[in-house]
């Protein structure tokens, strides 16, 4: 393929949309979202402290929104009604004095928290919303890749760059 020509571009974008809408319609949505529920091991120069909100008792904004749904639906399609859950989230950080080899102390995460921001040099935040699986994470055309353990290097490099603390918000 030449990337200076800009027909092998187009044919190669066409090619790839193409073949991960044929994996679309052969897989379940469902299948999709446990995949972005994987959970990999904190491993490397970064804190992680996770946590999670419980679901809001007086928020009817998912029934709201699937009766939207359930109203435009006029071929009556069959799907999956989402259930709520918790909202996860996850701090990340720089960690000083850790290799890329370096696991996760076994300590609670309001320690980890704790030491995370002893080592935020600033008071600065940035919500990090990860995404882009359409783009870069197309190996065999699975969004598996698009977790917020996928993202954690990046953000510890952020935080490390910018004084930052970095949080990021699990998305199905």
């Amino acid at each position: 393929m030449d990337f200076g020509n800009p027909k092998h571009l187009v044919a190669a974008a066409q090619k790839m949309r193409a073949e991960f809408l044929k994996a679309a319609n052969t897989v379940p949505v469902s299948v999709h979202q446990a995949a972005t529920l994987r959970d990999d091991p904190v491993i490397g120069p970064f804190w992680v402290s996770k946590f999670s909100l419980s679901i809001p008792t007086d928020d009817n904004s998912c029934d709201a929104l699937l009766q939207l749904v359930d109203e435009a639906n006029l071929l009556q399609a069959q799907y999956d009604r989402p259930t709520s859950a918790p909202l996860r989230f996850e701090w990340v950080g720089h960690r000083s004095n850790a290799t890329k080899d370096t696991p996760e102390p076994p300590i609670g995460e309001k320690e980890k928290f704790d030491n995370l921001s002893a080592e935020t040099k600033g008071p600065l935040t940035i919500f990090y919303i990860y995404g882009g699986s359409f783009v870069f994470s197309q190996v065999n055309f699975s969004i598996s890749q698009n977790t917020p353990s996928c993202h954690r290097k990046l953000a510890a490099n952020l935080a490390k760059d910018t004084g930052a603390k970095v949080l990021l918000v699990e998305q199905r």
